[in-house]
């Protein structure tokens, strides 16, 4: 949200630095819950859960319409990219 700041808590801000690492790259599920919430060998329904709970608080605090995401977008059945500067 241009110029305007933005509350996170520790969890959602590692969460977007680590999107923000691999921007405009596809990051798999599998990967951001073992870098991000260091778990080696979360359950598939622990997986989405914990990340879909985390990404959809921090899409609410920085997406202008969290509903229809420009900056952090799913890639379906894959994972996540961070797309810097949406059109």
């Amino acid at each position: 949200m241009a110029g305007k700041e933005v509350v996170l808590t520790l969890t959602e801000f590692k969460l977007l630095l680590y999107l923000y690492r691999h921007a405009g790259k596809l990051c798999k599920r599998s990967a951001i819950i073992r870098d991000v919430f260091d778990y080696e060998d979360a359950s598939r329904e622990t997986e989405r859960s914990l990340l879909n709970t985390h990404i959809g608080r921090l899409r609410q605090k920085i997406e202008i319409d969290s509903g229809h995401p420009k900056y952090i977008v799913t890639v379906r059945g894959q994972g996540y990219k961070l797309i810097v500067q949406p059109e």
